[in-house]
């Protein structure tokens, strides 16, 4: 396992490289030390990871099914009903079902969370491929 000090230097090094603000590394470095001190390193790295591998695979999803949908008009009429109602329910109704199927875990807040996550890059993929084939 890394030692907190490795990651909590790079994400510093990050926000140096990114700003050039030496308020903003302080900043930083004192509210991952303050998270280290609290006692919540570990929940904090893997609420982390469950965000960052839920960003990808709906990106990696989503993006594809987009270009499919701007393709294929009648693929997103069909779409766009069940596009709507996953941005608008709530995540924690998914949570239910996938609880359900999954039990307790970090597997059912993963599936969860992409599903809610997933319209917006479907959504955005096909608009820029509509606009890109109006102009």
């Amino acid at each position: 396992m890394v030692p907190p000090f490795v990651p909590i230097a790079l994400t510093a090094g990050i926000a140096w490289l990114l700003h050039r603000s030496i308020s903003l590394v302080v900043f930083v470095v004192t509210a991952l030390l303050l998270i280290l001190n609290l006692g919540y390193w570990t929940e904090m790295i893997e609420t982390f990871v469950l965000v960052l591998t839920a960003t990808t695979l709906s990106v990696l999803i989503g993006v594809p099914m987009g270009i499919l949908a701007a393709h294929r008009p009648w693929l997103y009429t069909f779409m766009r009903p069940v596009l709507d109602l996953m941005q608008t329910i709530p995540t924690f109704v998914y949570l239910i079902p996938t609880l359900v199927l999954f039990g307790l875990g970090v597997v059912p807040g993963l599936i969860s969370t992409i599903i809610f996550a997933i319209a917006a890059p479907i959504r955005l993929t096909y608009l820029a491929f509509a606009a890109y084939r109006k102009s």
